[in-house]
């Protein structure tokens, strides 16, 4: 599956201290675990700063950073203008957050891990999380019904699936939306039909399907020509 740029976007125009006090991160879920270590790391050699860290998604992040209710916003997708704009009208002196590319990610797709499939193409899983294919039978599983789970449309992970995966259409009617990453696994893991997405860091105890670009095409064996 193709990866993923996730960007941290610093408030410049909050005063953070890196130096005592406390320090508030939040937003994407696929940044998480990597920002939690960071934490940690800093905070072992800094021992008068105190880092909380928490997800929810990068729209939560970004509206943290609106209200000024976060410090530093992880994010898996760019800020989009008009979250410029909304930063910019309570940044003190206008300013506007500053964006940090930090790493890159690989989006994994989550199945049961009793399901017997070992692989699926993109235009699959479009099918499958747009409700046009409904049963494993269709893409070589076994005869039941798939259930979907996604991401709340707060989440970049969501924006990017959507975008690049089911080009612009609209997820199944019937898809829940959890509220994290951890969610979608834990879900996952509990219903041998499930099937979901998000970062490859969070996999855990699902089974991680291999995404194919395309079917190949089988060639033909050539007719002899008469001697």
């Amino acid at each position: 599956m193709k990866k993923i740029f996730t960007i941290l976007a610093l408030a410049t125009a909050t005063g953070i201290s890196a130096m005592a006090g406390n320090i508030t991160v939040k937003g994407s879920d696929t940044l998480l675990i990597l920002a939690q270590k960071w934490a940690e790391t800093y905070m072992a050699s800094n021992t008068t700063v105190k880092i909380s860290v928490s997800g929810g998604g990068s729209g939560i992040g970004f509206a943290a950073l609106q209200n000024q209710t976060t410090d530093l916003c992880d994010a898996s997708r760019k800020i989009k203008p008009a979250e410029q704009l909304k930063c910019a009208a309570v940044f003190e002196g206008g300013k506007r957050p500053t964006e940090y590319k930090v790493a890159l990610d690989g989006l994994s797709v989550y199945v049961n891990p009793e399901n017997t499939l070992k692989e699926l193409t993109v235009a699959q899983v479009g099918d499958i999380f747009t409700g046009k294919i409904k049963n494993w039978k269709e893409v070589g599983g076994p005869d039941a019904p798939i259930t979907v789970y996604s991401r709340e449309n707060s989440s970049g992970t969501y924006e990017f699936f959507k975008e690049h995966v089911l080009k612009g259409k609209d997820f199944a009617a019937s898809a829940p939306t959890m509220p994290g990453t951890a969610a979608i696994v834990q879900a996952v893991v509990k219903d041998k039909n499930g099937i979901g997405y998000g970062g490859a860091a969070y996999g855990g105890s699902s089974k991680l399907l291999a995404i194919k670009k395309r079917t190949r095409l089988r060639r033909l064996p050539q007719r002899k020509k008469p001697s």
